[in-house]
């Protein structure tokens, strides 16, 4: 609706937050296995950062953070306008983070590409395609190769490039 503003919310400020989460009915490729976000949110706690993630019903949560309650699309949006950046998968919180200028570190895989959801400015882990052209496999189903990519991607991999992106 023409003027909906969503103005930032102060409880996710000076945080990094992480959303591990997609919704039920999203692709199996486009998630990083829970265990991997469980090691990132330890490094990144190791390194200093104050580590938030968004939670919302019965979806798992990750150790030894400040867990931000988002019920809503609108909640979400208010605490990624606020915070210091996001780790998420590629998403409705990517798309959040380039509307409100918030910096990003975006696990995309094997099943998009960047050039066909990203914006400049957000860091991006994606899975390098030899086919330059290529733009996803975009399987509703299991994809062996976005597997392959998720299981083999190291948490400290993902750490180091949110240290680099965000200081």
């Amino acid at each position: 609706p023409a003027g909906l503003t969503i103005p930032p919310r102060k409880e996710s400020a000076g945080i990094l937050l992480l959303h591990p989460h997609i919704k039920p009915q999203a692709s199996p490729n486009k998630r990083w296995p829970f265990e991997k976000w469980r090691v990132l949110s330890s490094l990144l706690l190791q390194e200093g950062f104050r580590v938030g993630q968004l939670v919302f019903g019965s979806i798992p949560r990750l150790p030894g953070v400040a867990h931000l309650y988002s019920p809503t699309w609108r909640d979400a949006a208010g605490l990624i306008a606020g915070c210091k950046g996001i780790v998420c998968q590629e998403g409705f919180c990517h798309h959040a983070a380039a509307a409100f200028g918030t910096k990003a570190v975006v696990l995309y895989g094997h099943y998009i590409s960047p050039r066909v959801t990203g914006y400049p400015g957000q860091s991006n882990i994606v899975f390098e395609h030899p086919d330059s052209d290529f733009l996803g496999c975009g399987y509703k189903l299991r994809c062996d190769k976005c597997q392959r990519f998720w299981d083999t991607l190291d948490p400290a991999t993902v750490a180091d490039q949110a240290l680099a992106t965000l200081d």
